[in-house]
């Protein structure tokens, strides 16, 4: 591969935030105790630097590095969940006592490394680069998750999503060999091209099969699910809500464009995976609504919450369309600000009064009015309650399923959204009508930072589902450009 005609325009975005996050490294090195807040001001500068940068991309539609990096509509479009996701994790830890006891600034560099993986796995054209991406976005998480060095279980959910996501790694990998002994190249091109001459019929769907298996892990799907619970519970809630959002997105981002590429292969040599990620979306749905009603942690209520939600945008991918992909872009912007809203409000929670139990939860309506009304938000929209931004989500993605005739994932979607108000309706009921027993209880302190976070995401996750005219024409237009039509 030349290096020699690189194209810095594409990878313009993912350079800034590289190296902010160096810049922020070298800081803390230089920066005395007392001035440390400088560096949070420098990692949101960078965020928002590579923010603008990657909108005056967005009409980009081409490769570099032969072809092993894919810059268009499409994945700018997914670029800026994840850029909104770190700004939103970031604006909102400020004070939290996590960083507080812990290096701010290799706290703050690991977040923008992680974001930086995740935006090359997005651009991945590759196998080579998907590989390299996931792993250049792993390792940073590995060490977030278990960042809480000093908490037992922060250092048992950083074990475990290591040693899960190192098994997952070798997964993929072997899947990868497969599809690169049967077909010659690495690039997503070429083997997609390949398919179409090649014969090798069983060979390709298991190489596929288990290229799947190890992607699934990233996406959250059952049954490669296990680890979420446990890893969201011991990890930092910060980095919690920004695994969440971020790490599902890439995998279904590389997923959707793995399968734009090889559709027409798969179709020539009579294979299709549409009734396998039909049964996964189903069971992903069943399980994560399921085992959530049972859960009284609200870290792990929302991890389950998670799975389920990963099951409703499996449906986007099941259908296969545009108007599917369009409905999975809708559905990630929704899902960003109500799922790091529910985390941020467990975060100050956990904060005031020790722990994440629903138990912690009770009487917060009179500690904090301000705080319970943004969490029931954020629950009603994860639920899917109209007008807030989660209905639009669901509603597109049903819709989506209807008109083409998916409605087995239709029905199981809308009934575990049904199931899943119960859950959520849980934390509610502790918040505004549980009798607190400890009426000496403090009033809820929100720093600065957290304030702002929780007003953007609650606005947003209102102005979503009151005026979504420009995130559906964003959708659409960044699905038309990639795809064209």
């Amino acid at each position: 591969m030349s290096f020699v005609n690189v194209n810095f325009r594409l990878i313009a975005p993912e350079l800034v935030v590289v190296i902010a996050a160096l810049v922020v490294l070298v800081a803390d090195l230089l920066i005395s105790e007392e001035r440390k807040k400088v560096l949070w001001w420098l990692t949101l500068c960078g965020i928002a630097v590579a923010l603008i940068v990657a909108e005056r991309g967005w009409f980009l539609k081409a490769t570099t590095l032969n072809g092993a990096f894919v810059s268009d509509p499409f994945t700018t479009t997914v670029k800026f969940v994840f850029l909104i996701a770190a700004f939103l994790v970031v604006l909102t830890t400020l004070d939290c006592r996590l960083v507080r006891r812990l290096s701010l600034g290799e706290y703050y560099s690991l977040l923008l490394f992680a974001t930086f993986g995740f935006m090359v796995l997005a651009s991945a054209g590759d196998l080579i680069m998907i590989f390299v991406g996931l792993e250049m976005a792993s390792i940073p998480c590995y060490i977030l998750a278990g960042y809480a060095y000093r908490d037992a279980k922060s250092n048992e959910s950083g074990i475990k999503y290591f040693l899960l996501g190192a098994f997952s790694s070798a997964i993929l990998l072997y899947g990868m060999s497969f599809l690169y002994g049967v077909c010659g190249s690495t690039l997503l091109e070429d083997i997609g091209l390949a398919f179409t001459k090649s014969t090798q019929r069983l060979l390709i769907m298991g190489g596929f099969g288990v290229f799947l298996a190890g992607l699934t892990f990233k996406m959250t799907i059952v049954p490669f699910h296990m680890w979420v619970p446990d890893t969201y519970e011991g990890s930092p809630t910060p980095v919690a809500a920004f695994f969440s959002v971020v790490s599902k997105t890439a995998g279904f981002v590389v997923l959707i464009r793995v399968l734009a590429y090889f559709r027409g292969g798969f179709a020539s040599l009579d294979i299709d995976w549409t009734y396998v990620l039909s049964v996964l979306s189903v069971l992903t749905m069943i399980v994560g609504t399921v085992v959530g009603v049972v859960q009284t942690n609200v870290k792990r209520l929302l991890a389950y919450s998670s799975i389920a939600h990963a099951g409703y945008l499996l449906i986007g991918v099941c259908v296969g369309t545009k108007a599917g992909t369009e409905s999975i872009v809708i559905y990630l912007f929704a899902y960003l600000f109500m799922s790091i809203g529910a985390f941020s409000v467990v975060t100050v929670v956990s904060r005031a009064s020790g722990g994440e139990e629903l138990s912690n939860f009770v009487g917060l309506n009179r500690k904090s009015p301000a705080l319970a009304a943004a969490m029931a938000v954020f629950l009603l929209s994860l639920a899917g309650i109209p007008p807030l931004a989660g209905f639009l989500g669901k509603f597109f993605i049903f819709a989506a399923a209807i008109e083409e005739k998916f409605y087995t994932l239709a029905v199981v979607g809308v009934l575990t959204s049904v199931v899943s108000l119960f859950y959520y309706c849980k934390i509610l009921k502790v918040m505004y009508f549980a009798k607190d027993q400890e009426p000496e209880y403090a009033p809820v302190a929100i720093s600065p930072g957290m304030r702002v976070g929780l007003i953007l995401m609650s606005f947003f996750t209102f102005l979503l589902g009151l005026y979504p005219v420009p995130l559906i024409e964003i959708a659409r237009n960044s699905v038309r450009l990639w795809l064209g039509g």
